[in-house]
């Protein structure tokens, strides 16, 4: 009985392993995308269902974003200005809002994601946006804390977009 419960956790250590590889394996694929990108545009959408006493803007957060990316060592651009480079490369930071039943409890989306040109396989022409990474959180705060609340959510995705960008570049 021992001998038959030891083969079975070493089989399931083993497929356990396995599929974790074919998952980083994967994983990999997806993140070559953004392999030998040295700029890139930022681009941040107008903040939705913003509260009117609320003082993040969007330049705010393009301003923080440029700040937060240097450690990539990567030139980042604005929007209209990545348009010359090849693929159009861009992150995108979506930002929205939606007041609770409660007068100042607030649900918030922040979304974080790098679109680049991609081809088709179908017609060849490479003028079709994808999205080639993607992370988003959510939350809720009160007003008082609703900056605050947002800039930490964009800070977290910022890491793993570092985090990510690095393993391949």
């Amino acid at each position: 009985m021992q001998k038959a419960l030891f083969t079975i956790s070493l089989l399931v250590l083993l497929l356990a392993n396995l599929f974790a590889q074919k998952v980083d394996d994967y994983e990999m694929f997806q993140l070559k995308a953004m392999d030998g990108i040295d700029s890139f545009g930022i681009y941040v959408w107008e903040i939705e269902g913003y509260h009117e006493d609320s003082t993040l803007t969007v330049r705010d957060v393009e301003k923080y974003l440029h700040k937060a990316l240097t450690p990539l060592n990567v030139k980042t651009l604005s929007f209209s200005d990545a348009r010359d480079l090849p693929g159009q490369p861009n992150l995108e930071a979506q930002i929205r809002v939606d007041q609770k039943k409660s007068k100042d409890d607030y649900v918030y989306s922040v979304m974080l994601r790098f679109v680049q040109d991609v081809r088709m396989e179908r017609n060849k022409q490479p003028h079709y946006a994808g999205i080639v990474w993607e992370r988003d959180e959510l939350g809720h705060a009160q007003l008082e804390d609703l900056n605050l609340e947002i800039k930490i959510a964009l800070n977290s995705l910022v890491d793993e977009f570092i985090a990510d960008f690095q393993k391949v570049n």
